[in-house]
């Protein structure tokens, strides 16, 4: 991590020195050729550009594709538009057409008469491609029923199964998002406005699931192909001093799949443990009403809030608890039955009293979830092997209630203090999680100097748990000495300093430095502390007229104990999860480096570090470190050979180097007891070109 400290040297001394090099003489600036993209045409007409060239990628790359879809090498076309018109009595029409050949392909269109009514359309992809050339013997990806190959011979190690290699069919681990939305907004000449707005969304692909039968396990690739829709209303009423709108938001989701069923390559660990089957999400919908608004009270009073409520509900047929029809686990009921309530209230109360410069507020935050699903008794089944009694399910519901207020004083223009305090109490009515008591209190100060600006913040929270159970009756016993960190007793602390200064009219730098600490002191099994660090350093510049330059660098901590028991009894060792992230970059941007030229480059470099140490008797070697490299270098090209017409071109250059001793070097049967997909991080140095034409219009 050298490196950032030598970054921040090198910019440090750019920003403060490199200036006055590069830039030019004092003149006049030519604004002749500047754009106001958001100042009202004064003419009717059309105008706009549009784009169109190819591209090429050197090579096969999944990580730099993950989600702009050039994950494989080749061609691909380079291709987009933006065409405006702008009518008379405040007509207007915009539509926008972004990576027509990539699976990140967007058309937005929106328009109307400003003041009476607004209409927009959106439809847009997504792509997620998370690993290529997966290997697995399962038949049917892509669906609900994953079978193996006929005369499939099983055997108790994933080494022992002779059909494994030859069945091994490679298979990209990806998802395909589509949305499309239509919204239309409406207003009146007096007070009233009116929306609604209706999205809806495709997804389909596949994703990584574990599936076990005791201790064999193997990992799956589950279907991910469902359908929702969207609906937001809404009506607004507005004076002067005030208003008042009432909203109404309505979501449902469809699964193709309410489960996934595999068979079991390992030889049975018991009598019909021959088929799994998993519980997909299920469909399920939820609806909300609210009513929000704010005004003066009085000359130095202002009001605001916000009250819901809303309904969850779900009532998909259960699964079977098992597909092993030697094992006995009827159902309760046949259908889930889960629905709860949802309210919240948000208030906030201003105050301006007759001082100069103070202001303070007083805010209240409720938050209710009754969970009215119907409570009973289920047989329970583990990786459908055998069952282990009866258990009841546990509905969810909670009720949160926070009060808080805060104080702002301005002294002059150059100093302002501000400081707070707030009481949160959090009751839970599920299982053995207790109820808790938390007390914050905050402080701000921020001064303007002759040479910039510096913001210094305090904080301090205090979080006390009462009603801790350590087994929640009829549920899986846990060892009595543990604590859930979040609900835990916590005693945290934190601070962060902004330095913001302007040694030269065209230049800033802003130096950040923050800290956090975190002790949970009543802690004896579960996390016992957390340290959160970051720093960095940020810089910009205008030098001259065609010259603008940026950079940065950024360094985050976070360092988190625990400590654990082998034998459900007082703890016995110790482990400590450190992660280390690093970002440096630059970027550079020149206007007329020569005649019609325009030229920017952009430089990254990031680096994660992941070190998970374990502190136990016997442990023969420690875990090895996970890291993430990536340097990134861009380069943009635009030649105008017209005011009209221009050459575009563009590089990009990434490599990235990944170790992750849980991937690497696994193959589909190096651990006896664990079919793997054979998944390996992937690296790449891939480089992409694109060459294009723009008319502007």
């Amino acid at each position: 991590m050298n490196r950032i400290a030598l970054v921040a040297l090198v910019l440090t001394w750019v920003v403060l020195y490199g200036g006055p090099l590069l830039a030019a003489p004092p003149q006049d600036v030519d604004t002749s050729r500047w754009r106001c993209r958001f100042c009202p045409d004064p003419g009717a007409g059309v105008s706009g550009s549009v784009r169109a060239g190819a591209g090429y990628v050197n090579e096969n790359a999944v990580k730099f594709g993950e989600h702009n879809g050039l994950t494989g090498r080749g061609a691909f076309l380079d291709a987009a538009a933006e065409v405006s018109w702008n009518g008379t009595a405040a007509r207007y029409w915009k539509a926008v057409a972004r990576d027509l050949d990539l699976g990140t392909r967007s058309l937005t269109l929106e328009g109307g008469e400003q003041g009476r009514y607004e209409i927009s359309f959106l439809r847009d992809s997504l792509v997620d491609h998370d690993f290529d050339n997966s290997l697995t013997p399962f038949l049917g990806i892509g669906g609900g029923d994953l079978t193996l190959p006929g005369g499939w011979v099983r055997a108790t190690a994933a080494d022992g199964m002779e059909q494994l290699r030859a069945s091994l069919s490679s298979v990209d681990v990806e998802s395909r998002r589509h949305r499309t939305g239509l919204g239309v907004r409406l207003e009146d000449a007096e007070h009233w406005s009116y929306y609604v707005g209706y999205r809806h969304e495709r997804r389909d692909g596949e994703r990584v699931a574990g599936a076990a039968f005791l201790v064999d396990s193997a990992e799956l690739l589950a279907p991910a192909d469902y359908r929702s829709h969207a609906v937001d209303a809404g009506v607004r009423y507005e004076r002067d001093a005030w208003h008042v709108e009432a909203a109404y938001y309505g979501s449902l989701f469809r699964n193709e799949h309410d489960a996934l069923t595999w068979e079991n390559p390992f030889s049975a660990v018991a009598p019909g443990a021959d088929r799994g089957t998993l519980a997909l999400a299920p469909d399920n919908q939820f609806h909300r009403l609210s009513l929000s608004g704010s005004g003066r009270l009085a000359s130095r009073f202002h009001l605001s809030g916000t009250a819901s409520i809303g309904y969850q509900y779900q009532d998909d047929d259960l699964l079977e608890p098992t597909a092993n029809a030697a094992l006995l686990a009827p159902l309760p009921r046949r259908s889930a039955e889960a629905e709860a309530t949802v309210l919240s209230v948000d208030a906030r109360l201003r105050y301006d009293p007759p001082v100069a410069g103070l202001t303070t507020s007083l805010d209240y935050r409720a938050e209710v979830r009754d969970n009215d699903t119907e409570i009973d008794a289920f047989t329970q089944v583990v990786t459908d092997t055998f069952t282990a009694g009866v258990v009841r399910n546990q509905p969810l519901s909670w009720t949160r209630h926070t009060l808080s207020g805060s104080v702002r004083y301005r002294f002059d223009s150059a100093w302002r203090l501000a400081g707070g305090v707030a009481y949160e109490r959090y009751d839970r009515d599920y299982g053995a999680d207790p109820s808790t008591d938390e007390y914050r209190i905050w402080g701000e100060m921020r001064s303007r100097l002759g040479f910039g600006e510096l913001k210094l913040e305090l904080k301090h929270a205090d979080r006390d748990a009462s009603g801790v159970e350590p087994v929640a009756a009829g549920g899986t016993p846990q060892n009595p000495l543990m604590r859930w960190f979040d609900v835990a007793d916590r005693d945290e602390q934190s601070v962060r300093v902004t330095l913001t200064v302007f040694p030269a009219p065209w230049a800033e730098i802003t130096v950040t430095g923050q800290s956090a600490r975190s002790d949970y002191d009543q802690t004896r099994i579960g996390r016992t502390r957390r340290w959160k660090q970051g720093y960095g350093i940020e810089g910009s510049a205008t030098i001259g007229e065609h010259v603008d330059a940026f950079g940065y660098a950024l360094r985050s901590v976070d360092r988190t104990d625990q400590r654990n028991s082998q034998v459900f009894g007082p703890p016995d060792w110790r482990g400590e999860a450190d992660d280390d992230y690093a970002t440096v970059g630059f970027g550079v941007r020149f206007v007329d480096l020569i005649d019609r030229l325009d030229l920017e480059i952009d430089l990254t470099y990031s680096d994660a570090e992941s070190d998970n140490s374990v502190d136990l008797p016997g442990l023969a070697s420690p875990l090895p470190e996970i890291e993430d490299e990536r340097y990134t270098a861009r380069l943009g090209a635009d030649y105008r050979l017209a005011d009209a017409f221009s050459l575009v071109l563009g590089l990009t250059y990434e490599t990235l180097r990944r170790n992750a001793w849980q991937l690497d070097e696994v193959g589909v049967d190096t651990v006896p007891g664990f079919l793997t997909l054979g998944r390996s991080e992937p690296e790449h140095d891939v480089l992409v070109m694109t060459v294009s034409a723009r008319y502007r219009f």
